[in-house]
């Protein structure tokens, strides 16, 4: 993706005004319709740990899978429309609210899914 299409993205959450371009230069779009732009890294220097503040947009529904190393992983999201759910043994478990945060463990595999999902 070109340097001038990032720098001229709109943001996809409601609340904010417009996406500043993203220091990391990390944005994927998916062949199957929609794309994560990572706005904001920052490497938090009391604990060794890193945010990343990202904005997403996905046409249909998409499952990606989580692998975490040896720390803890928390995502927190606030959808302004469609939905997150993961998948357990088959079963599609959504949380019951668009705001809300995923805390996954060290060493796990994690599938979640998006449905027509919008927001950070």
């Amino acid at each position: 993706m070109r340097s001038e299409q990032r720098k001229h993205r709109s943001n996809l959450s409601a609340g904010h005004e417009k996406s500043e371009p993203n220091d990391s230069g990390f944005s994927v779009a998916l062949d199957a319709g929609g794309e994560l732009v990572r706005r904001t890294t920052r490497f938090l220097p009391d604990d060794g740990t890193y945010l990343f503040e990202d904005v997403l947009q996905f046409k249909g529904t998409i499952t990606a899978r989580v692998i975490t190393c040896s720390a803890w992983l928390l995502e927190l999201y606030e959808l302004v429309a469609g939905e997150l759910f993961f998948i357990s043994s088959g079963i599609h478990i959504r949380p019951a609210t668009k705001v809300f945060g995923v805390l996954y463990p060290p060493f796990t595999i994690s599938q979640p899914g998006f449905k027509n999902a919008k927001g950070s």
